[in-house]
Formats: C-alpha cells, structure tokens, sequence
C-alpha cells in the first residue's frame, strides 16, 4: 500500500508561494536561446544542470524544463521584467536562430508577449506595486484558459482539494483533476505539485544574473539582478 502521511501536521493553511512552473522540451538549446538570452532570465548553477532537465530562475520563482514531448501550456504565464526596451532588443536577437519554430514576439500597451520555440506564451509586465506588489522580477501569475462557465467551480474545488494522485514524500503531493465538488465531473486538468513551507528547498536563494551585463561593460558589483523593488521604488 502506498504510504499515507498526515497532512495536518505540515499545512498552514494558505499558498504563500508560487515556486515554479514545469514545462517539457525536446531541445536545451533553443530553450536556452528563449529563456537566457532572450527573456533575460538565469540556468540555476546549481541544481538540474546535466542535459535531461535545466531550471530557469526568475526572481524567487522558476521555470522547470525537463526533456521530452513538448507541452504547451492553456492559458500564458505571467513575467515581470524590468526594462522594456532591453527585452525588445534581446527576443529581436535570437529571432534569427529561432527561425522555424513558433517563436514570435509582439508589443502591446500594457505589456509584452513572448512565445517560446513550441508555442508556450508569456505576457511580460513592466514591474508595477499595485498590480504585483514589489516584484521587479519574477512570476507573479499563470492564466489558464478554462472552459466557458467553469471558473466559479474550479474555485471552489481549492479549498476542498480531495484527488491526490501521488504522495512524492512528507513534504510534497500532487493533484492533477479539478473537479465540480457535486457532480464529480472534470472541469479541468493539469498538474499541481504542492509542497509545505518545512519544505527543504522553501525559498532557496536564488541567482539572478543582470542581462545587460557582458564582457565589455562589466563593471563589478552589478552582476545580479534583485528580484524585489527597492525602497525608492516601492511604497507599500
């Protein structure tokens, strides 16, 4: 029998932290080309590093890419990415290596979006206290795409998550369909990977390179970026 924990003891009762999101891809390379280079994000150096799977830093928040069948998310994931001219310049560099695949980006008024090489798409906001809180970088939301007439029930399921579908340790379970709490129908699904705050990796410290640093500007101290706004910047 597959062993059973008390949840009790690890719950605090609320989502506190949005860790990270996982989606697979066939190819590091182009990921590489997207989430490095072009959004300006950072290869955890210390953690899934060989070539089955990379983590992507953004902020205090990740991207997971493991190798396989390309999966694309039903909605977008929402970025925050100071400096909108400089995100231009950067998806307009890899643009040419990205020929070929369902990479594209455009401006709008209120943000930009970015699709990755097999069509996952991110909306990527300026940093903005009232809208993100101090977030200057990092991933503040995902939007899913959900059937018409669906999202009142699909909001009520959370507070009564009930369909574990694997227990990975004392620290971590997943659930993968949401469900009407009456009927027992699926009103959607994708996989949630829960982890309490006792967590050994809640809130590791992340690295996150400035990307308008390089080889010929360098200039020490300015090597990473904060994934907070500063108290000149925010104001509560």
């Amino acid at each position: 029998m597959p062993q059973q924990f008390d949840r009790s003891a690890e719950d605090l009762g609320n989502a506190i932290h949005f860790e990270h999101v996982n989606i697979q891809v066939p190819d590091q390379r182009l990921a590489t080309l997207f989430y490095v280079t072009g959004l300006g994000l950072t290869r955890d150096p210390y953690l899934m590093v060989s070539d089955t799977n990379m983590w992507i830093n953004a902020g205090r928040s990740q991207f997971h890419l493991p190798n396989g069948k390309p999966q694309v998310l039903r909605g977008h994931t929402g970025l925050v990415i100071a400096g909108r001219e400089a995100l231009l310049a950067r998806l307009a560099s890899v643009a040419k290596k990205l020929e070929g695949t369902a990479f594209a980006f455009a401006e709008h008024n209120d943000h930009v979006e970015a699709i990755c090489p097999w069509g996952n798409r991110m909306r990527i906001h300026q940093p903005d206290a009232a809208r993100f809180g101090r977030i200057a970088l990092g991933i503040p939301y995902v939007e899913f795409d959900v059937p018409v007439g669906s999202a009142a029930r699909i909001c009520a399921f959370y507070p009564e998550v009930n369909l574990i579908s694997r227990e990975d340790n004392r620290y971590q379970y997943r659930f993968c369909d949401i469900v009407d709490l009456d009927s027992g129908k699926p009103l959607f699904t994708v996989e949630h990977e829960v982890r309490s705050a006792t967590h050994p990796m809640f809130m590791r410290p992340m690295v996150n390179r400035n990307p308008a640093i390089n080889n010929r500007n360098y200039a020490s101290g300015h090597d990473q970026s904060s994934w907070a706004m500063g108290p000149d910047q925010y104001e509560g």
